[in-house]
């Protein structure tokens, strides 16, 4: 049955291709977002704005509750969104991802809102030691090691309490995400080494290459999110991704290099710049998710670094020098651009579009 969702962060890296998904099911879509970021980024069937989508262009600290009414689904994607941009301004990065959040849920509730979809991440686990890992499910101890996966996971708890039988609240605590999108990221592991293999010829280790990572395809995280919206089931906590999809740093960079090679015959080189190492390094297990959806996730690691090659092929030329004059790939630089240009303030309010 078609529903009318709202989709926060509706044109950020997942926003954009889950609206186009949502559409395409019949469903009636609202987009909040901010306009931190432009499209930079040519997906084919994937545009930055989908026909037929009313957008608002709002900070989710400025929603009141008229803007929920006949809103059947809530899916809160937008935040300050990966671990290097959190740890920018803690301060302001707390009232985003925590407080603006539960008032905006809050809110979304009391308007009549029936289910939230919250989207956390695997970072909330921090640390498996490698010399005795450990596959963590959703019930294990949490030690988030950064600003980011704390507030991932204190607005799950405080979420979590607005639980009831008028109101359900989904976690879905998503691995790394990967693949093209038309506001695409370079500052995401895969989409990060496929990068600097496209536009030079080297991938560069800024953790210890054997700390290991869970990975999602982005179109299979918007399946696992369009399962939920579409299907009621109990309130509940879900890691989202697939156990045979935990990697080493050094493993995707294996394949990445592979890929490369078979295609161009192109020797990418492997540096290693870890003076300041991420420490983050977990293992997932994604077999209660599995069970719940079963073939929701399609994509293989392998096949979707061959489709970013495909869209950067058709996006650009290897000579292009985007990487360095083109901020909007890489979340912190382009904020902190914008910042000096004037069109944010410190606590990145949009000033000028």
């Amino acid at each position: 049955m078609a529903k009318r969702v709202m989709v926060t962060g509706s044109n950020g890296y997942i926003g954009c291709v889950l609206c186009r998904e949502l559409k395409d099911r019949g469903n009636e879509v609202v987009g909040v977002d901010s306009r931190l970021y432009p499209e930079n980024f040519k997906v084919q069937g994937y545009p930055y704005e989908v026909d037929g989508l009313f957008y608002r262009m709002e900070d989710i600290r400025d929603l009141k509750e008229a803007h929920f009414e006949g809103v059947d689904v809530l899916i809160h994607l937008a935040g300050l969104s990966n671990d290097p941009l959190g740890d920018i301004n803690d301060k302001v990065t707390r009232k985003i991802n925590v407080y603006a959040a539960v008032e905006m849920v809050s809110l979304a509730k009391k308007a009549g809102v029936k289910k939230l979809i919250f989207s956390s991440s695997c970072s909330v686990y921090g640390f498996s030691p490698m010399e005795s890992p450990v596959f963590f499910v959703e019930t294990s101890p949490k030690h988030p090691v950064s600003t980011y996966a704390e507030t991932k996971l204190v607005c799950e708890g405080a979420l979590n309490q607005l639980n009831d039988s008028d109101f359900t609240v989904q976690i879905l605590r998503n691995a790394t995400v990967y693949g093209p999108s038309p506001r695409m990221r370079f500052d995401l592991l895969i989409n990060a080494m496929t990068a600097t293999s496209f536009f030079g010829d080297q991938i560069v280790f800024y953790s210890n290459p054997q700390v290991k990572r869970p990975l999602i395809h982005i179109r299979d995280l918007c399946n696992v999110i369009l399962f939920f919206v579409e299907n009621d089931l109990e309130p509940d906590t879900y890691n989202v991704g697939r156990t045979r999809d935990n990697f080493s740093i050094s493993d995707i960079a294996v394949l990445v290099v592979r890929a490369f090679f078979e295609r161009f015959g192109k020797d990418i080189r492997l540096r290693y710049s870890i003076d300041n190492a991420d420490p983050r390094s977990y293992l997932v297990d994604f077999s209660k998710l599995q069970n719940v959806c079963p073939g929701a996730l399609v994509n293989e690691v392998s096949g979707g670094i061959q489709e970013m090659i495909d869209h950067f092929v058709a996006n650009f030329s290897p000579e292009d020098d985007i990487m360095d004059k083109e901020t909007s790939f890489h979340s912190i630089q382009h904020l902190l651009k914008r910042m000096e240009k004037g069109e944010l303030d410190e606590e990145f309010r949009v000033l000028k579009r």
